[in-house]
């Protein structure tokens, strides 16, 4: 939606807000908080609500959540004295209360990468140092973006299905959490006491000190994993949030410090607790902010017994420009990040082209980002930079990858990995690879993809990067899954998601919780979906993308379905329907497929066949296949069911050439042959089906696929064929009501009154609104 107040508009799906005509800069979180309170503009928005909607988590300090309304209310010319646009209700929260029109507005065509910064300051452009860190322009350039292959993969499962299993062997467990590594080292943020446009010291500066600790073979954790370790910490930190993101981070050794100009001088301190308990630190005093940080880590490292002896070499105005640049885009500003490289002197310098590419990448220009790092990639200044290269190719991989091209995206990935093959000990190689295994994972080589991820993981892992790792094992998660195996897939993917949450990595948190529900509900695991359904649901208005949040709110009906809770399956798609007015009509087929699905459950077979055509209508034949079919299944029984079938149109679609491919396509093949009396054809595909939905194990499509073949051999007066064909779901009984009408059927009509009895029970425990079908309500007689 649209919304307009003032002379200011809003555009929640391009994710801008403009004054007038101009673009006003605006970092994620502020505008989410913004949003918010718009669209709850008819009530007071209470603190710990508002905290929960832009967080995704409670423990945020009130600081942050001053400084966060301070930049709303600054962006829009308000501030706490006047309040006309964001009044603060005293002991409760604050309300929306400008007039304000809501228009529909034109869906983006590419939707706005997420991102979640601290509240930090805006990075300034007229106090800049003298010296530099030494690889900063280039290495920091390596900082894994806020959606990486796991998300991108997530957001697009749905529009390419996992691949057949191979027969390449799984680990015995997912690997447990890496250690607390005692020699490992994790920089803060420096707390900064000076003015305004000194604020981009506050992580420049860290990473100043964290290349210092580098150059003499420490190992240091990168700032991406720093940052999203520190959100909801106080500043400076209390010894609990030192602790937790010790923990967090899987460090022994958290160094914290603060840069504070009087008299123009700059005094730097630093300040660490080791293993051991012995605390060090440090002070150095310069009129150059970053030569008093750079003496500092010097005086923290000869503590250490780590003496530094390379020299900084003199920084150019180009670098400092890049250094302050890349503290900006740490700090979740884009466009700050954008204004500085813009104005450097030396345009065409690989260094700043590659800089603009990423800042482009996260601001959303995805072409622009493209169009610039193809052309980079033909710099011959660039074909004789390995790590230049390697990164540049590594981003456009990205890319690609996050547009379904996943052929693209793994030559690009290949191409880096083979360029930053010297580079083995650098998060740049381990990002590559990741990068090529889960586009391997797309593509369907399995095998392949497994060494790349597992190599990626080792090297994570060796690195001390708990936030990469936890990248690793969402990507993992999803090539066990493909393989079949899907409780390994399932605990890999809680280990992830329970990584980003500790780190308060909410975008990916949702992505990866976004996968375990599918894969619960493929699981037939439908409690355990509930629960993670209502998780979700607590953070729908992170997912970034409104298509993905509208299909979180779609399954979470489908799930409530599944548990027979129909009236709340039908009220929540109904507000879905208003609440995502504005997204794409093809993310809309999903939201019809699972109201085709309900009104199916519910016997409302017109409905039925109405919303499964609205669903195929914009449904491209080959897009998300699994899911798909089943659209295609529910329209042929619903529109047999009215007596309203399109026989031209029915037949057309099972002679597509993917039919074979599709345990569910093939069942409605067989139902289909079997309504048109054709009992050989019907016979075979049904068994085609049934060996398929074995090969594949998939629990959810094999319950299909036997309840419908079931039903035709019942049908048949073929009692005993029918009892071995529902035994192929034996264990699904207990949890599943499509299962247990099965067994109860098949009891029925096997004269087994003892049995029937203990299966209607167990029916009748998990029908909850349901009606069981008449004919199965009352035993036969034997």
């Amino acid at each position: 939606m649209e919304y307009r107040f003032d002379s200011f508009r809003l555009d929640a799906t391009t994710r801008e807000l403009r004054h007038d005509d101009a673009l006003v800069a605006l970092p994620a979180r502020a505008f989410d908080g913004l949003a918010y309170l718009i669209r709850h503009r008819a009530r007071a928005v209470g603190r710990d609500e508002f905290v929960s909607a832009v967080w995704g988590r409670v423990d945020v300090t009130d600081a942050q959540v001053n400084q966060l309304m301070l930049r709303i209310r600054r962006a829009l010319g308000d501030d706490g004295q006047a309040q006309r646009a964001v009044r603060t209700v005293p002991g409760f929260g604050y309300r929306w209360v400008l007039d304000t029109v809501e228009i529909e507005s034109a869906p983006a065509a590419e939707p706005r990468v997420p991102e979640s910064p601290p509240s930090v300051p805006s990075a300034g452009t007229s106090t800049r140092p003298r010296r530099r860190l030494p690889t900063f322009a280039v290495a920091a350039l390596a900082v894994a973006l806020a959606l990486t292959g796991f998300a991108a993969y997530r957001l697009l499962r749905v529009e390419r299905e996992a691949p057949q299993a191979a027969t390449a062997a799984a680990p015995a467990s997912a690997p447990a959490s890496a250690p607390i590594a005692a020699d490992t080292v994790a920089v803060l943020p420096l707390a900064i006491d000076g003015p305004r446009e000194a604020g981009w010291l506050r992580l420049g500066a860290m990473e100043l000190v964290a290349d210092r600790m580098r150059n003499v073979g420490l190992p240091v954790v990168l700032s991406e994993s720093v940052i999203t370790s520190t959100r909801g910490a106080a500043s400076p930190p209390t010894p609990a949030d030192l602790d937790r993101i010790g923990r967090t981070l899987g460090v022994g050794l958290v160094v914290r410090g603060s840069a504070t100009l009087a008299s123009r001088v700059w005094t730097v301190r630093l300040a660490v607790t080791d293993p051991r308990g012995v605390r060090h630190e440090v002070s150095a005093d310069h009129a150059d902010a970053t030569e008093a940080a750079r003496r500092a880590a010097d005086l923290l490292l000869a503590a250490f017994g780590r003496p530094q002896t390379a020299p900084l070499p003199e920084a150019s105005e180009l670098d400092e420009r890049l250094q302050q640049a890349q503290a900006a885009l740490l700090a979740g500003e884009p466009d700050a990040a954008r204004a500085l490289l813009t104005g450097a002197e030396d345009q065409d310098d690989p260094r700043v082209r590659l800089k603009l590419a990423q800042v482009d990448f996260r601001a959303g220009r995805v072409d622009e980002a493209e169009r610039a790092l193809t052309a980079l990639l033909d710099d011959p200044r660039v074909r004789g930079d390995a790590t230049q290269r390697g990164v540049a190719l590594t981003a456009r991989g990205d890319i690609r990858y996050r547009r379904a091209d996943f052929a693209g995206a793994e030559g690009d990935y290949d191409a880096a990995v083979k360029v930053l093959a010297d580079l083995r000990d650098r998060p740049e190689y381990a990002k590559a690879l990741n990068g090529r295994g889960i586009s391997r994972v797309a593509g369907g080589n399995l095998d392949a993809a497994a060494d790349d991820l597992g190599a990626a993981r080792a090297m994570y892992q060796r690195l001390g990067e708990r936030l990469g790792l936890a990248q690793v094992d969402g990507n993992l998660g999803l090539l066990e899954w493909a393989r079949g195996h899907l409780d390994l897939g399932h605990t890999y993917l809680a280990g992830a998601a329970e990584r980003f949450e500790a780190f308060g990595a909410v975008e990916r948190l949702v992505s990866v919780r976004a996968g375990m529900l599918d894969l619960e509900m493929e699981m037939l695991r439908w409690n355990d979906a509930l629960a993670t359904s209502e998780r979700l649901w607590a953070l729908r208005d992170r997912a970034g993308d409104p298509g993905l949040a509208l299909l979180i709110g779609t399954e979470r009906a489908l799930v409530f379905a599944a548990l027979g809770r129909y009236r709340e399956a039908e009220a929540l798609l109904a507000d879905l329907r208003v609440a995502h007015a504005g997204v794409r009509p093809q993310a809309l087929r999903y939201w019809h497929a699972a109201r085709a699905d309900l009104a199916w459950r519910r016997g409302r077979a017109q409905d039925a066949a109405d919303e499964a055509e609205a669903a195929l209508d914009v449904w491209p034949p080959h897009s998300a296949p699994k899911l798909r079919a089943r659209a295609v299944i529910v329209r042929q029984r619903a529109s047999i069911a009215a007596g309203n079938v399109d026989v031209a149109a029915i037949e057309a679609e099972l002679a597509r050439d993917n039919v074979d491919s599709s345990a569910v396509l093939l069942l409605a093949r067989a139902e289909w042959a079997a309504h048109r009396g054709r009992d050989a054809d019907a016979e075979r595909d049904y068994r085609a089906a049934l060996a398929l939905a074995q090969r594949q194990a998939l629990p959810a499509q094999t319950v299909l696929v036997v309840a419908g073949y079931v039903d035709r051999l019942l049908a048949q007066r073929r009692a005993d064929d029918a009892a071995a064909v529902a035994g192929r779901i034996a264990p699904c009984v207990d949890t599943d009501y499509d299962c247990a009408l099965v067994q109860l059927a098949v009891l029925d009509a096997a004269g087994r009154p003892a049995a029937w009895t203990v299966a209607l029970d167990r029916a009748k425990a998990l029908a909850g609104e349901r009606t069981l079908p008449a004919r199965l309500a009352m035993a036969s007689q034997p």
